[in-house]
């Protein structure tokens, strides 16, 4: 995939922040940046603001990520989930998009997230069960571990989801903010959709295909063991809440996944 024909449908000077969670990636950060589709994006309405959110890396990547014009925040403290809560605040752009920096994930279609959101879809989640993987892309632990954890992410919260840790996801950016996050690592895609499902926010799927990372993984196998507690315990929290709010303040349930194009 080396483009997307982008149609002029949004409106004029729409802000985009787009957010790049990294830690020693130079060459995964350069073959995103460079396939962000920014000048059919500007042609069609969307103002596009790259930003690496830097997990104090040791290698080239901050100097690579400001050659190719992005802004550059160091996080203070360390893991994915924490960079993301330190940062969001900041964001004054209307929509934010979230895209792991290894190149498993299409910049090319970020163009199509905007316009869920734009049709008023408050978070967009890319789906690769839905998409495509490519071969060699992700293992068949991997593939079983996030099969698993989206089903009982979608159990435990009634809420149907078919990747809870896709590393690719848009939010009108008040949404965002509005989540209370608390996950520091890679629990963070989980603490989003949990959050979700507790104020009723809709979540919509679309498809998008998966490729082989650059650069060596960082996700290891104890990291599923985390996600799960990490859905279990925002469940309890939930049902702390029922039993102290009364009827009348119980928010309604969340609605489901969207299909693509509704």
């Amino acid at each position: 995939m080396t483009g997307i024909d982008v149609e002029p449908r949004f409106t004029a000077g729409i802000g985009l922040s787009i957010v790049l969670p990294a830690l020693n990636e130079e060459y995964g950060v350069a073959a995103v940046i460079n396939r962000i589709p920014e000048r059919s994006m500007r042609e069609s309405g969307i103002i596009p603001k790259v930003t690496l959110l830097d997990g104090n890396s040791t290698d080239g990547t901050r100097a690579v990520a400001q050659q190719l014009g992005a802004e550059v925040f160091v996080q203070s403290g360390k893991g994915k989930g924490a960079a993301l809560r330190e940062f969001h605040p900041k964001i004054t752009e209307k929509y934010t998009v979230l895209l792991d920096c290894d190149g498993t994930y299409p910049p090319e279609i970020i163009p199509r997230f905007v316009e869920k959101l734009a049709e008023g879809k408050p978070v967009v989640v890319g789906s690769r069960i839905l998409g495509s993987i490519e071969e060699g892309a992700m293992s068949g632990t991997n593939y079983l571990g996030n099969r698993v954890l989206s089903a009982v992410a979608s159990f435990l919260f009634q809420s149907p989801i078919s990747d809870v840790c896709s590393g690719m996801w848009a939010f009108d950016s008040e949404q965002l903010k509005s989540l209370g996050l608390t996950a520091d690592g890679f629990d963070i895609e989980a603490d989003v959709f949990a959050r979700c499902a507790r104020k009723g926010i809709p979540i919509t799927e679309i498809p998008i295909p998966y490729h082989r990372r650059i650069g060596e993984a960082k996700l290891r196998v104890w990291e599923g063991l985390r996600i799960a507690f990490a859905l279990l315990r925002e469940r309890l929290l939930v049902a702390d809440d029922l039993h102290r709010e009364g009827p009348s303040e119980r928010p309604s349930p969340p609605a489901g996944r969207m299909p693509q194009g509704q």
